[in-house]
């Protein structure tokens, strides 16, 4: 470039001011627009408030409660109310059997059945039992105690509950039964051997103090049925044993009939004449008791208006004056006699004497088993 050539300044352009623009005109319909919306807006804050205030207010209103009246059941009647009492003081136990059953006690053993005769006169087709085993048990001492086997029953007592025992009779093991607090191993047989079909056996062993309690029943639809004798069953009982006086007394036994105990100094004499069996217990001075047994008779003379009755081993024996009766050889002496009508026979007990506290005679009476 010429550095004589001279360059003409140009002129410095102010920048122009920016205008903001304008701001918009809002029309007529964007304000009726947003009037809405806010209206809405507030009926939608009412609405809720007034929906918050009646919910609010329901919650707080008082609830009403329904009463439920409690009806206290009514007792059932207790069916074994009226019943006979069967008492054991010898092996500590009591139940209750049904009006119309008698009791029939053996060694060890007591059957309980209905008074009627079963089938060609052999005996009940159904009965209840409960035979007591001491745990010095035996057999070649004791006798025979009525369907306890000591082979048997250690296996059936090793059976578990659902196990079956097979062979002549198969029972089989079920849930424990409670007797007076307890549990008593239980068994069913279905088809006991020597009984008439339909025939249900029952048993129950029960283990208490030094003794076992074996408790059953053959049950059918007639005489006795099983809900009976779980009747029974209910009534059964523990009480405090007695200890027995006549343990170390003598037998006396007359043919499979009858049998009782009696002192170790008396003797006994057998006499029969004409259907009249006499059995005389005699000391050192002589007869002191006599046993008369009438057989298949009941009706002895005239009348005779018992005094009272005498309940031993649960056989009622009329007390007779000696003013009412005498017997051959006690006509004219002092002589208590208690009086028995059993099976078709009569029986007469006297004391020939005039001992007036009567502990010996009463405690033989309650040594009386009767087998048939």
């Amino acid at each position: 470039m010429d550095p004589d050539q001279q360059v003409q300044p140009q002129p410095i352009q102010q920048p122009q001011p920016v205008q903001a623009p304008a701001e918009p005109i809002k029309s007529r319909n964007s304000f009726w627009r947003a009037f809405s919306i806010g209206a809405g807006i507030l009926s939608i804050g009412t609405a809720i408030a007034i929906g918050g205030y009646i919910l609010g207010s329901k919650k707080t209103a008082p609830v009403q409660v329904q009463k439920t009246i409690q009806v206290t059941p009514t007792p059932s009647p207790d069916q074994t109310a009226n019943w006979q009492t069967y008492k054991s003081l010898k092996y500590g136990y009591t139940l209750k059997y049904p009006a119309g059953f008698e009791t029939n006690d053996q060694s060890g053993s007591v059957i309980i059945s209905k008074k009627v005769e079963g089938v060609g006169g052999t005996g009940p087709e159904n009965f209840i039992y409960v035979s007591t085993i001491p745990d010095t048990y035996n057999r070649d001492r004791d006798g025979i105690i009525y369907n306890y086997d000591e082979t048997q029953t250690p296996v059936l007592l090793q059976l578990k509950i659902g196990d079956l025992k097979t062979g002549n009779n198969v029972y089989s093991r079920v849930e424990d039964t409670d007797i007076d607090g307890i549990q008593g191993e239980t068994f069913i047989n279905n088809s006991p051997t020597e009984f008439i079909k339909g025939t249900i056996e029952k048993r129950i062993y029960v283990h208490k103090g030094t003794n076992t309690f074996l408790i059953g029943a053959y049950t059918s639809s007639t005489d006795i049925s099983m809900t009976l004798f779980n009747q029974v069953l209910s009534t059964f009982k523990f009480i405090d044993q007695v200890s027995d006086p006549t343990a170390s007394w003598q037998t006396y036994i007359e043919n499979a009939f009858l049998s009782f105990k009696y002192p170790q100094n008396l003797t006994s004499k057998r006499e029969e004449s004409s259907g009249v069996i006499y059995v005389r217990l005699n000391d050192a001075n002589g007869e002191r008791y006599r046993l008369t047994i009438y057989l298949s008779k009941t009706n002895i003379g005239p009348p005779i208006t018992p005094t009272g009755t005498y309940q031993a081993n649960n056989y009622a024996w009329a007390i007779i004056p000696s003013s009412e009766y005498c017997d051959a050889g006690t006509c004219g002496k002092t002589a208590t006699t208690f009086r028995l009508i059993r099976n078709g026979n009569t029986l007469y007990f006297n004391e020939l004497s005039d001992n007036s506290d009567q502990t010996l005679i009463k405690q033989m009476l309650s040594t009386f088993q009767f087998n048939q």
